[in-house]
């Protein structure tokens, strides 16, 4: 960006602030805040600086659209704690209609294809969280055992306000809370996880052609689960 086209904007400089566990971005000296007015304190530098470079991107017309991180930022500081009983619902009702247990009978390519690709899904959860899902092939949606909701129960009260933003957002947009907890364990597996949770719609593209308005929605999703994990790396960083 150049000079002048900075002097447009309603704010001069960027900068990082603050020592561990809690940094700060200051937008002409003031501290950025979430649409709530409440400060942003981010527990890593390297998410501080992901939201300074997405600010640093702008210009006279400030986009939210393309800043992805600030947004998930200000949405754990603003609403994780108020919404987190409601969120932990939403997860609880994916564990019996989560996208990886239901499969197709036929055609074969595509039953095997949903093997591939969620199967080792399937057995990551079960290995990490002792969350045990069943593929079934029917659309019964099965009870919750009381031994699933334990392990998420515990899962989520070990996350702080941001992991929970995370996890609730991968797993609402990918269809699967299976999908969302392997992204918050291994953010640097998104392409594989994004290409699972989208198996069905390649396979539909593949067959009947693409659909160009599904194709736009699709990528769509796509870019907000990359920017999750991108969400979920800065927060592991230093």
């Amino acid at each position: 960006m150049s000079a002048s086209e900075r002097q447009k904007r309603p704010y001069q400089t960027v900068m990082v602030d603050g020592m561990a566990p809690s940094f700060s971005v200051l937008l002409d000296g003031r501290t950025l805040k979430t649409p709530a007015k409440s400060a942003v304190s981010f527990p890593t530098r390297a998410l501080a600086e992901a939201v300074a470079a997405e600010w640093e991107a702008q210009d006279e017309k400030i986009k939210p659209a393309t800043m992805p991180i600030t947004r998930l930022s200000a949405t754990a500081i603003d609403r994780a704690a108020q919404e987190g009983d409601s969120w932990l619902l939403d997860l609880e009702r994916y564990l019996t209609t989560d996208l990886v247990c239901f499969r197709a009978e036929r055609p074969r390519s595509l039953v095997e294809a949903q093997a591939d690709a969620w199967d080792p899904i399937i057995a990551e959860l079960e290995k990490r969280r002792g969350i045990r899902l069943c593929p079934q092939t029917d659309l019964i949606v099965q009870d919750l055992e009381p031994q699933k909701r334990t392990a998420l129960h515990t899962t989520w009260q070990g996350l702080d306000g941001f992991r929970k933003t995370a996890l609730h957002g991968a797993t609402m947009t990918a269809g699967s809370v299976a999908i969302g907890l392997a992204l918050l364990d291994v953010p640097t597996d998104s392409s594989r996880l994004w290409d699972a949770a989208s198996v069905d719609e390649s396979f539909q593209a593949r067959q009947w052609g693409e659909d160009a308005e599904a194709l736009a929605a699709l990528t769509e999703k796509a870019r907000y689960f990359q920017s999750i994990a991108d969400f979920i790396i800065a927060l592991s960083g230093s």
